[in-house]
């Protein structure tokens, strides 16, 4: 009894040309599939990188703004020091100008006995 490859010879050849093809896209499946399981848990292993990065960056933006806060408020008591200081130099200045001016020689005789 003659078999199906002697009976349908081109049959039977392309049936092994589609096992080969069929074998070659289960492998090739496979491979992507395990390619894009690896991928997905480097995005994930990224993802949450950039997430505690993120997070860190945040912490360290509010302390910087925490941290400029204060040197702003330092530096508006800087300033009311500042000019504190300027008036008492200033005070401090006229005080001497007017000690320089001898105001007993500008009382006449007759102010001083009249007690001003």
């Amino acid at each position: 009894m003659p078999t199906l490859e002697q009976n349908y010879p081109e049959a039977n050849d392309a049936l092994k040309k589609i096992e080969k093809r069929i074998n070659t896209l289960e492998k090739d499946s496979m491979y992507i599939a395990s390619q894009l399981e690896k991928f997905d848990t480097a995005k994930d292993t990224t993802t949450a990188e950039i997430k505690t990065e993120l997070v860190r960056l945040h912490q360290t933006m509010t302390s910087m703004k925490a941290a400029l806060k204060q040197d702003a408020l330092v530096m508006v008591k800087l300033t009311g020091e500042l000019r504190n200081c300027l008036k008492e130099e200033q005070f401090a200045l006229i005080k001497e100008k007017i000690d320089e001016i001898a105001f007993e020689q500008f009382v006449t005789q007759q102010n001083l006995k009249k007690g001003f």
